[in-house]
Formats: C-alpha cells, sequence, structure tokens
C-alpha cells in the first residue's frame, strides 16, 4: 500500500521537499546510502533431544554459517556493511530446532554495491539450502531503499536552497548520509527532492535522541522563501 502511494505521489510532483533531521550541526544530507534487510529462514526437522536426537536436523546450528558468512562480506567492498541484527530459533531445551530466524540490515552506496551484495547473498542461501541434507534455506526482504545520488534536477535545487539561505543570513553546508529516508525511496521512483528540512538533532532513535528548538523557525522560513521562488 506503502508503495503504491510513493508510485501515486511521483505522477503529479515534480519536486519533493521531505522532513527528515538535518544533522546535528545544521548541515543537509546530499547522498544517501541504500538500505534494507535480508530475512534468511533456515527450517530443519524438530526431534526430541533425548529419545529422537539423531533424528532431528538442528536450524539454528544450520543457521549459525549464515551468521558468520554474512558478516564476512564486510570489508569486501568499501561501501558496503552487513549488520547481523537478529538471530531467533527453538522453543523448549529438549526439543532440536527446525526453524531459525536471522535478519541482517544492509548498506550500499550505489546500483553496482546493491548488485554485488544482493549477488553474494543469494551464493550464501544456494550454499546452506541443502534438502538432501534435511535443511532448507530461504531468502526474503532485500533493498527496500535504494541508493539516493545526485542528478541535475536535486543539484538545482541545491543551489537554489544555498541562494535563498544566504538571503536569511544562513550558511549551507551538505554532507552525504549513512542512512536513509522516504527521500531514497522517492528517488528511486525517479521523484528528485532533498530531504532534510526538518530541524537539527541528533541520536535518532534512542533515549538520547535531541532537537534543537531554534531549528525549527529557521527552517520554517527557508521553506517559505522556496516555495516562493518556485
Amino acid at each position: 500500500a506503502c508503495s503504491q502511494l510513493w508510485r501515486e505521489i511521483c505522477k503529479v510532483f515534480e519536486f519533493g521537499l521531505l522532513f527528515e533531521p538535518a544533522m546535528s550541526d545544521g548541515s543537509m544530507v546530499s547522498t544517501r546510502k541504500g538500505t534494507g534487510t535480508f530475512v534468511l529462514r533456515v527450517e530443519g526437522r524438530a526431534a526430541h533431544a533425548g529419545r529422537n536426537f539423531s533424528v532431528g536436523r538442528n536450524a539454528i546450528v544450520h543457521a549459525a554459517g549464515h551468521v558468520r558468512d554474512p558478516h564476512g562480506l564486510n570489508g569486501q567492498r568499501e561501501n558496503v556493511t552487513v549488520n547481523i541484527g537478529r538471530i531467533r530459533g527453538g522453543d523448549a531445551g529438549n526439543v532440536v530446532p527446525d526453524i531459525a530466524i536471522i535478519r541482517a540490515n544492509v548498506r550500499v552506496a550505489d546500483r553496482e554495491d546493491q548488485n554485488w551484495l544482493e549477488a553474494q547473498v543469494q551464493r550464501l542461501v544456494q550454499q546452506y539450502d541443502t534438502p538432501d541434507a534435511g535443511y532448507r534455506v530461504m531468502m526474503e526482504g532485500g533493498i527496500h531503499s535504494p541508493p539516493k545520488l545526485l542528478d541535475p534536477i536535486t543539484q538545482q535545487w541545491m543551489h537554489w536552497v544555498e541562494e535563498e539561505a544566504s538571503h536569511l543570513g544562513q550558511a549551507t553546508r551538505w554532507t552525504p548520509s549513512v542512512g536513509a529516508s522516504d527521500g531514497n525511496k522517492l528517488h528511486a521512483l525517479v521523484l528528485s527532492n532533498i530531504d532534510t528540512f526538518g530541524p537539527d538533532g541528533d541520536a535518532l532513535h534512542s533515549d538520547q535522541e535531541w532537537v534543537d528548538l531554534a531549528s525549527l523557525p529557521r527552517k520554517a522560513s527557508l521553506v517559505l522563501r522556496l516555495m516562493a521562488r518556485y
């Protein structure tokens, strides 16, 4: 439903101003890495850990390789990271677990990185999917927010932001970000955008998150000037 909404938006708008928070020093974001979550489902065979132990196929043990090998992709390409964020499986201690779920968050800088990473993950899935030995491995998810790169339209708007900010006595700084936003999704659907018209702040998604209230009227004034100019 959300992806359909984005497609409808992209058909009727020419450019996007999104209100993600700016960086802690007030810098606005120029480019963003792409991100996504790969979910690997490992299926084995349940059995009683005493009476039928040898019949079972331990999905957690089989999944252990999937924890080690995707992590080993880190460092192979400069702008690719893989974070094993969660592994879940098993229930009672006296039962051989038949299910293990691995969730990995990934970051990529461009389409080349994305293609490489997807191929590597698919290779690992095929390597560990061994039905003859009693194990199945399936992959879900993927890159849901592709990399957000600069295009000529965005560069023009960045220039206008700098001009209008200068009229207000505001300095404009740009910085790349390793985090993703809805701007990534719109960019992938060919709607150029600048996505940090929100307040300055930091420590997002933690109990230490903070916002610079004084930045709110500054950003509001800048947005009004841009809308008037457009």
